[in-house]
């Protein structure tokens, strides 16, 4: 395995795990394909942009999904709920 796909295929672990494993394979064959294509330079510095861009997005929809903010909602709630309870008790 060359050097370059070595390093795309850890940096694709940044990616959220669901993520991965859907998409990790393609993403994988997509560079070894830009590779061959345009040259490890230009595969890397396209794969790097498009890294920069996507992964923010992907780990904010991992934390945004619907479990995540039930968790959340319920969370805040308890603490509103103990704190109205602790200001009726304390005065």
């Amino acid at each position: 395995m060359s050097s370059p796909r070595r390093i795309y295929q850890a940096l694709i672990r940044l990616y959220p795990r669901e993520f991965r494993i859907d998409y990790g394979d393609d993403l994988a064959q997509l560079f070894d394909d830009l590779v061959a294509k345009r040259g490890a330079r230009a595969a890397i510095v396209r794969t790097a942009l498009d890294l920069v861009v996507t992964l923010p997005r992907y780990r904010l929809e991992t934390v945004m999904n619907e479990r995540h903010t039930a968790n959340t909602i319920a969370i805040v709630a308890g603490l509103a709920a103990l704190a109205g309870v602790a200001s009726v008790l304390v005065g």
